[in-house]
């Protein structure tokens, strides 16, 4: 007989396919005016911010534009970025306020402008 393990809560599961230290050392390099370090930035976390999207809107495919407004966000508060803290929390934390953003004007049915220009 089959016994159900319980899920180890001691470790928390990753939005993320690489280690926090690489992503922290990119966005240094990023910071400090490297294109090439965004560039790696951008192809390692394109994927991971995908799935993570299509996580917190689910049923929605989250398109190119959607990623992009996530990095043109990263660009503009990379400053604010403190490369000793944690990546993950910083960079989830974007791409979650940009997929709510998208989400509550994604989610508003056409149908309610036609009946309001009809009263």
């Amino acid at each position: 007989m089959r016994t159900a393990k319980s899920p180890d809560t001691s470790v928390a599961a990753s939005a993320l396919s690489c280690p926090d230290d690489q992503y922290r050392s990119l966005m240094r390099r990023y910071q400090a005016g490297d294109a090439q370090a965004f560039e790696t930035l951008y192809a390692r976390l394109a994927p991971d911010l995908a799935a993570y999207l299509e996580e917190v809107a689910p049923g929605s495919r989250p398109d190119a534009s959607l990623i992009d407004e996530v990095f043109l966000t990263i660009h503009h508060a990379r400053r604010s970025y403190d490369p000793r803290r944690p990546f993950e929390p910083w960079v989830t934390a974007i791409a979650r306020h940009v997929a709510l953003a998208h989400r509550r004007t994604w989610r508003r049915p056409v149908w309610t402008l036609v009946k309001r220009w009809e009263s």
